[in-house]
């Protein structure tokens, strides 16, 4: 019988696509269940979280648990377990993982969440059957180049853990897709990352980006991008090539202004989140995109809405609160049939102002 329990950076108070925790995320429990089938491990295996009880039979351990266990150091007996498929070692003050690790070929699954780890052995590329990697919140300012010998791995997960770079070696990993790389010290992505073919969440929100590379626009099959709290000032025209994103955070950018006119070919995005920019016009590219239905692009300064906005017709909610809007709303957002609410908080309009804008939005619901 299995016994695993989730990272702790992985619980559900730590959803992704949450507004109150925006760098973190929940990997659901049925995500996980075909990583366990796909480790194949042998009948009679050991599952523990008893040190003393895996040092009985290190050769039938196949999942080890030591998460928040007080170790300071990590227990070289592990290291005699050769099928250990499952490691996690988790919430634990241990400083650094010996370059022996790389011997425990059969690892699929290694967790190191909340150490105070400050490197990493170049060894760690040695682990090829490694699937998924955590490794948040520790003290790593950078990966070992051998991080791209890990050619099957699919979930690498890095927030919060004092990252300034990322290695180019990060683009052979061609089967990735998850990566999170929020709350570090970023100033840049390798140009190597438009490499990792089968990425579909990529997290880089609370960093220190001022820009993407053109090869962003490689990642073919991205559906979700976190890119809040940087420092933005452009988009790269590529952006638009992402056709499979459907879901964009990009709020929080202050010196981000405007998007480049490819993003009208992102036909599937279905939400944007936006607030905190430095928008002052809605940007016109937005309103061709026919699957759009949530867009938050409060608190900037925006003052007109274009006539194209009508365009929007999956449109469902639209905040611009927080922005100095004309009081005469363009006749175009009167014509999106299925809006059901609109905020327009903290943007001026008075009582009666809101009641005639109701008056022609009867089926939308108009916060003030």
């Amino acid at each position: 019988m299995f016994f695993f329990s989730l990272p702790s950076a992985l619980s559900s108070k730590n959803l992704f696509i949450s507004s109150q925790a925006p760098f973190r995320y929940l990997f659901p429990l049925l995500l996980l269940v075909p990583a366990l089938l796909q480790a194949q491990i042998p009948k009679g295996s050991i599952f523990t979280k008893s040190l003393e009880e895996a040092k009985k039979n290190p050769e039938k351990v196949a999942e080890l648990d030591l998460s928040g266990q007080n170790l300071t150091t990590f227990p070289m007996e592990i290291l005699e377990m050769k099928n250990l498929v499952f490691l996690a070692l988790s919430q634990n003050p241990i400083q650094e993982i010996p370059e022996e690790i790389g011997e425990l070929k059969k690892l699929f699954q290694l967790s190191l969440i909340e150490c105070q780890l400050k490197s990493l052995p170049s060894s760690i590329g040695n682990l090829t059957e490694l699937t998924n990697l955590y490794l948040d919140k520790n003290k790593l300012d950078s990966l070992p180049k051998s991080i791209g010998k890990l050619g099957k791995l699919k979930k690498l997960t890095l927030s919060e853990s004092q990252l300034k770079e990322v290695p180019i070696t990060i683009g052979q990993l061609d089967q990735l897709e998850w990566l999170f790389l929020g709350g570090n010290q970023l100033k840049s992505l390798p140009e190597s990352i438009g490499g990792l073919s089968a990425l579909e969440v990529l997290f880089v929100s609370q960093n220190q980006l001022e820009e993407f590379p053109e090869s962003i626009g490689d990642l073919a099959n991205l559906g979700q991008l976190g890119c809040a709290e940087n420092q933005l000032k452009k988009l790269p025209d590529s952006f638009g090539r992402l056709q499979a994103l459907q879901k964009l955070r990009i709020h929080d950018n202050l010196t981000l202004s405007d998007f480049p006119a490819s993003m009208a070919k992102l036909t599937k995005l279905e939400s944007i989140l936006m607030w905190n920019c430095g928008f002052r016009e809605f940007p016109a590219s937005l309103c061709q995109l026919p699957k759009l239905k949530v867009v938050y692009a409060n608190k900037n300064q925006i003052t007109t809405l274009p006539n194209a906005i009508k365009g929007l017709q999956s449109l469902e909610n639209l905040n611009l609160s927080g922005n100095p809007l004309e009081k005469n709303l363009n006749e175009g957002i009167y014509e999106l049939q299925n809006l059901k609410s609109l905020m327009l908080t903290g943007s001026g309009f008075t009582n009666e102002e809101v009641a005639i804008i109701r008056e022609k939005m009867p089926k939308c619901a108009v916060h003030q």
